[in-house]
């Protein structure tokens, strides 16, 4: 190994290091390729300002819904043997609600940061940009999760990052994202998912009344219904969901305020009850929502019941 491949690897080493410094391991993981050239992927959280609305198609109707985070974006790199000196980091983004045109221009503004500062390890000031730009290029209000997944699989290939433009890789060397096959309604699934969890985050950091019971209860033994935000002990919701899911009433499990109709999340369920309980409520969810579908036809074979 010459002196300069050495000096790059001593910085690519260092500069992982400072990574692991910074992220938690659940935002940054790294491995090595098979000829041994370091790899991994920087999940970066993009802040927003006001909610943004979701449409996708669910079954035969269109579901639109609000939600206040928006899934990350994943930052996912391979390191040249000549990087930093001479190559810049390869690269792909991804994220549930990013189109092919919001990615081409996020790997824009990566090319851009590269020309200015070659020669400088760059991953931690991307993952900034990446942060930055994507919530500045978020100007609009509503995503239709369905054009983006469309829009995704028109450009299912390998995004290079010292052109700028997407370009077939048959490598492998870059991590693989999967978010370019998924459908509009498995997008909606993440991003509301995603947001439940953050929102409960933040939610649990408080104390709260319940409005059943009337206690002061930890907002980690409390849960809140969406959108109306009525809160309860868990305690309170055990009581009237256990009820409800042992009378096979689980399309019944809403907010307990008087003629209030938001609906429980299975997440939510998850908290409030027993496993057991909680695998009895997604078996006849199920076999509920099969019942009500016209075009499913019942197996007569015993063993397929």
């Amino acid at each position: 190994m010459d002196s300069l491949s050495a000096q790059n690897a001593d910085e690519q080493n260092s500069e992982i290091l400072a990574l692991e410094s910074i992220y938690d391991t659940d935002k940054f993981a790294t491995d090595r390729t098979k000829d041994g050239r370091l790899r991994g992927k920087i999940t970066i959280e993009v802040p927003m300002t006001t909610k943004m609305t979701l449409t996708a198609a669910v079954g035969t109707k269109r579901k639109t819904v609000q939600v206040e985070n928006l899934s990350p974006v994943y930052l996912e790199f391979v390191l040249p043997n000549d990087y930093p000196s001479t190559s810049p980091p390869e690269v792909s983004l991804s994220a549930a609600w990013l189109d092919s045109s919001m990615s081409a221009e996020l790997l824009k503004r990566l090319n851009e940061f590269w020309t200015e500062n070659a020669g400088m390890p760059v991953l931690y000031s991307w993952s900034q940009v990446v942060q930055d730009e994507a919530a500045t290029l978020m100007n609009a209000s509503e995503l239709d999760l369905d054009h983006i997944a469309a829009s995704q699989m028109r450009s299912k290939r390998r995004i290079s990052i010292d052109q700028s433009l997407t370009t077939a890789s048959g490598d492998g060397d870059l991590p693989s994202s999967s978010s370019a096959t998924l459908t509009g309604e498995q997008r909606l699934s993440l991003i509301c998912d995603y947001d439940e969890l953050v929102r409960r985050r933040q939610f649990e950091t408080g104390w709260y009344q319940c409005n059943v019971c009337l206690s002061e209860k930890a907002g980690r033994h409390s849960l809140e219904f969406y959108p109306c935000g009525h809160v309860f002990c868990i305690d309170c919701v055990n009581g009237y969901f256990s009820v409800q899911i042992k009378d096979g009433a689980v399309r019944q499990l809403h907010c307990m305020e008087d003629k209030c109709k938001s609906e429980a999340t299975p997440q939510q369920v998850r908290l409030a009850v027993p496993a057991e309980l909680y695998e009895r409520y997604e078996r006849l969810l199920l076999s509920q929502t099969l019942d009500l579908m016209t075009d499913i036809v019942v197996c007569p074979r015993p063993q397929c019941q």
